[in-house]
């Protein structure tokens, strides 16, 4: 196996993991090393909906276009889409592993890695060849996560995950903790919606990401405010100025209203519509 290290003190190391509590001594990994200078995890749920799913590869994708690193753990759910999105971007992905960098996998997902690896990207563990994934690997494996990414994003998360573990190694360090907004009424986002009520920031495009950051965003990605794609743009066009209630557009869209209320929030985030007394939604 081409299985390569590399060791705390070798300038290929992550920088920002040298910083975390006892960080490993050595790093195993089959691809070449990135540069670990723009980092942004995406993390999730294994059991994720399709709009977390979509979400997700969406984030990354866009993240990828931008010269970021999107780095994940090769889960099932989020991480598999977040791994696939930037890869269909022809951007660069990382995975960090709970166990041999050659196995610490689903066996389903082992067409995701053998693309990465073709595409010349890394994946890496703390442990060697020959160590199998055992369950309280995962939440040392989500440290090193939290340690290299300079943001973590949470895509979907109900109220036990492994997402919450690594957003709290992120609050811990000097890692951004940024949540994707889920339905209010979805178990399955119970977590990030906690994370949010605790401070974290909410976001909901790249540029969201990018510019919490401070970093530049090159040709190809635009403010939020200027575009509401797929479902968001079908809302944006059944609203006026004149303004409209939530149980017309609902009516009008055959659109379930929680389902719908959790879109005009995202448009009201966005900048692009402002709620009136009523009930009612009017573009700016």
């Amino acid at each position: 196996m081409d299985v390569q290290t590399v060791s705390l003190h070798d300038s290929s190391y992550p920088a920002r993991l040298r910083e975390i509590p006892a960080p490993p001594a050595v790093l195993y990994h089959r691809g070449p090393l990135p540069r670990w200078d723009r980092v942004v995890a995406i993390v999730g749920t294994r059991r994720c909906t399709a709009y977390g799913r979509r979400i997700a590869a969406q984030l990354a994708s866009d993240l990828a276009t931008q010269d970021v690193l999107v780095l994940s753990g090769l889960a099932w759910g989020i991480d598999a889409a977040a791994h696939a999105g930037a890869l269909a971007a022809g951007g660069c992905t990382a995975a960090i592993l709970a166990g041999s960098p050659v196995t610490g996998f689903p066996a389903s997902n082992r067409p995701l890695y053998e693309r990465m690896l073709a595409a010349g990207m890394a994946v890496i563990s703390e442990y060697p060849p020959g160590k199998e994934a055992l369950r309280w690997q995962f939440p040392a494996r989500n440290r090193l996560i939290a340690g290299i990414a300079h943001a973590v994003v949470v895509v979907e998360a109900p109220g036990r995950s492994g997402a919450l573990i690594t957003a709290a190694d992120a609050a811990r360090g000097a890692t951004e903790v940024m949540v994707v907004p889920g339905p209010a009424d979805a178990p399955s986002f119970e977590g990030s919606h906690s994370l949010l009520r605790d401070g974290a920031r909410l976001v909901t495009s790249a540029f969201d990401v990018l510019a919490d950051l401070g970093w530049s965003a090159q040709d190809g990605i635009r403010p939020v405010a200027t575009r509401p794609v797929g479902d968001l743009e079908r809302v944006y066009q059944a609203i006026d100025s004149e303004g409209v209630s939530a149980d017309q557009l609902a009516e009008h869209l055959e659109a379930s209203l929680p389902e719908l209320m959790r879109e005009l929030t995202i448009l009201e985030l966005k900048g692009l519509i402002v709620s009136q007394p009523g009930g009612i939604y009017a573009r700016k």
